[in-house]
């Protein structure tokens, strides 16, 4: 009796482990980063990093819970280079993250490392390089993480990306001043009345400028930056001659990635409608929408229903929101901000290759949004810790090397001596103390579970893509101007520099989006890792401090990243210091060979932790990708 229950219950087991949700496989990858030469919009031809000499990069596909081993090997030849697993957690597995000098050091030129991380997010995510403007020059790809247990159903899948094209290798960008330039008349899709001309960024030298014309523009005092580099045209799935082919009656899981350096996007089919079913991988109750709207690294998987019939074919247009382009920037011959890609139900029937003209757009607000799980907002009782991050652009006035820069609360990114991970896990109690990792990584640090509420002012006259790695955020409020009001249970939470933010308010004469002197929170708010700030706008997002690691903070704008619109997350260090103390041998050789300390504080002093004579205070020039490949000694 006994023994056949024990049997019983072993071929029960058994019969489980063989369903697909609790299967879980190892799916190795070998990567060669290199150069090759590329000409996808088939007007330049231009190097490109590519993986195992091919160009689009690959995607990267696993199942839920699988592990994802990728071996990399660094054949640039001239530049040291990372990856980063864009949405993907890192839970108990900070050093894989892949952010150089914040929680590893980089790769370089001829050395090897291997990325292993297991995937219980299942959802549209992407890779790309996080060293600087790599991606741009073509180091980026699509992430999938299947879900056997998707809530949804469909009948096959799609994967499109959408990238902003650059016919210059990036290390012609330069932090230089104001310059007029001729405007350029093209419009993508009427997304506004004309071009917006805002507060200049960065200044590109490509197809504007002469190098010599560069060295003779003086750099402006403008202390909101100069002029982001504007790319010249729109790619989709990186060609303009993708096609989609696609049968009637049929529902397909269309996964839609902006992987751009800077612009977002609109995207259009006529006469179909999307249904939103994922944001930046989570699962999202059905909201029909006909047009999606994307920010820099920000994703949607939708339901698309085609027609009932064949009898026609369509072309979907991906349309640059020119407005947020610095009109000054624009390139003077051959901008396409549009893209078009043919929906072909029959292809005896005529290819429709450019999408109608699209007068105006209604877009809808991702706020709207409810997550599937229907999450509560957390907090509703108080937060626990609270920073106000105020966005904005300044200058670094150094002798021969004034930069526009930009940062929050007038703090810019600069990396430090020892990546800030090996910091955290060296300095003991000290690492609960933010000074440890030097004024310019601005690091704030966080108890383990507490909930933690970010308030970030956007004082820039242009919108960004806020992205924070190791997390999914709830997006709790957000209105015009600026928000200082704090609910914080704890006593003493960080607040930078903004001063004094208990029940104060200064809203630039613009309207709140408040009921009597409360914003209005949402109960159950979308949650995701990548969220579009309005200009001259708040917005107040929440989460449980439940990873320790450190997680970066950053505008998803490549050149704004470049600039320093970046911070860091501390979390729960003494938590990190007990699951995650050892450094991957790989690495720690890797940081050996740049002489790259394993351990001490911002300016690698191991001796007092809170000396930092030495830590890092001027950004370098120095950034981008050169070509073509120099010897390294």
């Amino acid at each position: 009796m006994f023994l056949s229950q024990f049997i019983l219950k072993i071929i029960i087991a058994l019969y489980l482990s063989s369903f697909p949700f609790s299967y879980a496989a190892v799916v190795t990858y070998n990567w060669d980063i290199g150069w090759i030469t590329v000409n996808p919009d088939g007007e330049f031809t231009r190097p490109v990093i590519a993986i195992n000499n091919e160009w689009p990069s690959p995607t990267l596909r696993a199942n839920i819970n699988d592990t994802v081993i990728v071996n990399v090997h660094n054949s640039l030849g001239n530049q040291s280079m990372t990856l980063h697993w864009h949405g993907i957690f890192q839970r108990d597995n900070n050093a894989n993250d892949g952010a150089p000098m914040a929680s590893q050091c980089p790769i370089i030129p001829g050395a090897s490392y291997t990325y292993k991380f297991k995937v219980d997010q299942p959802g549209t995510y992407w890779y790309h390089s996080h060293s600087p403007s790599q991606y741009v020059d073509g180091l980026r790809g699509p992430l999938i993480i299947h879900d056997p247990n998707n809530p949804y159903d469909y009948d096959e899948e799609i994967v499109m990306t959408i990238t902003d094209w650059y016919h210059g290798i990036l290390e012609c960008g330069s932090y230089l001043g104001e310059i007029t330039l001729t405007k350029n008349t093209e419009q993508a899709a009427d997304l506004h009345v004309e071009y917006l001309c805002n507060i200049s960024r960065f200044l590109f030298c490509f197809d504007v400028f002469s190098v010599d014309e560069l060295m003779k523009i003086a750099v402006a005092k403008n202390p909101w930056g100069g002029a982001s580099p504007v790319p010249i045209r729109a790619l989709i799935n990186d060609s303009p001659s993708t096609e989609f082919f696609v049968q009637s009656n049929r529902t397909y899981f269309l996964r839609v990635i902006n992987m751009s350096a800077l612009s977002s996007f609109l995207l259009y089919l006529e006469d179909h409608n999307f249904t939103v079913i994922e944001a930046d991988g989570v699962y999202t109750k059905p909201f029909t929408v006909d047009n999606l709207f994307f920010g820099s690294a920000q994703r949607y998987g939708v339901l698309l229903k085609t027609q009932p019939t064949s009898a026609k074919n369509y072309a979907m247009l991906a349309a640059m929101n020119v407005v947020d382009l610095d009109s000054r920037a624009i390139p003077n011959t051959g901008f396409q901000p549009n893209a078009s890609i043919p929906i072909v139900y029959n292809a005896s029937n005529p290819i429709i290759k450019t999408a109608p003209y699209v007068y105006t757009f209604e877009i809808w607000d991702d706020n709207d949004l409810t997550p599937y799980d229907e999450a509560p907002l957390l907090g509703q009782g108080g937060v626990d810790q609270q920073f106000v991050l105020n966005l904005s652009f300044f200058q670094q006035t150094t002798p021969g090397n004034e930069q526009y820069r930009s940062g929050f609360n007038n703090i810019t990114y600069i990396p430090q001596q020892v990546p800030t991970l090996y910091t955290a896990l060296s300095a003991d109690y000290d690492a609960v103390n933010a000074d440890v990792y030097g004024k310019y990584t601005n690091s704030l640090v966080l108890g383990g579970s507490n909930i933690v509420e970010l308030v970030i002012n956007n004082l820039d006259e242009t919108p960004h893509p806020i992205h924070v790695h190791g997390h999914n955020v709830q997006l709790a409020a957000r209105g015009a101007g600026v928000y200082t009001h704090s609910n914080v249970k704890t006593d003493g939470p960080a607040i930078g520099n903004f001063g004094n933010a208990i029940s104060e308010w200064d809203s630039f004469g613009n309207q709140f989006n408040k009921s009597e002197d409360q914003v209005i929170f949402n109960s159950t708010p979308m949650r995701r890792d990548t969220w579009f700030i309005n200009p001259l706008s708040f917005y107040i997002v929440r989460f449980r401090a439940d990873n320790p690691g450190i997680w970066l903070l950053h505008c998803h704008m490549e050149w704004h990243m470049d600039a320093g619109l970046m911070l860091t997350i501390v979390e729960d260090p003494l938590r990190l210091q007990d699951t995650q103390s050892s450094i991957p041998e790989q690495m720690q050789h890797i940081c050996r060979k740049q002489s790259i300390p394993l351990e001490g504080n911002a300016a690698g002093n191991s001796d007092n932790y809170l000396d930092l004579t030495g830590q890092i205070t001027i950004a370098s020039l120095t950034y981008g990708s050169a070509y073509p490949p120099t010897p390294i000694e």
